[in-house]
């Protein structure tokens, strides 16, 4: 939904937002070590160490569209109210996308936590 919206509004303040911090973005990790600062291998696979500006890049580029996507989404639910066909696809998305982004915290992030995984 949120790639939809942007792509939508190409000339939008939005769009030009996202693609010059997109720029900026590949330009400083290539560049420097501040977003991935070292990969490190394991026996099977690899995993990177990151850098300063992991977190804030992964908060702008990754929750920041995915809260802008379920903004679209709920406010799309309360725009068709009257159509049901809209209002039943609406939440069959939002339960879908919180069903995912649900699955990939506790993977991710709360399982490991419990357990002390590095």
């Amino acid at each position: 939904m949120f790639s939809i919206a942007v792509s939508e509004s190409q000339g939008g303040i939005l769009y030009k937002v996202f693609l010059f911090g997109s720029i900026l973005k590949a330009l400083i990790s290539v560049s420097t070590n501040l977003i991935i600062a070292d990969i490190q291998p394991y026996e099977m696979s690899y995993d990177i160490v990151p850098g300063v500006l992991f977190l804030p890049v992964v908060v702008v580029y990754v929750l920041v569209p995915f809260l802008l996507g379920v903004f679209e989404i709920v406010r799309d639910l309360y725009v068709n109210k009257k159509k049901s066909k809209s209002v039943s696809k609406s939440v069959l998305i939002l339960i879908g996308t919180l069903i995912s982004v649900s699955i990939a915290v506790i993977s991710d992030a709360i399982i490991p936590h419990v357990l002390h995984m590095n």
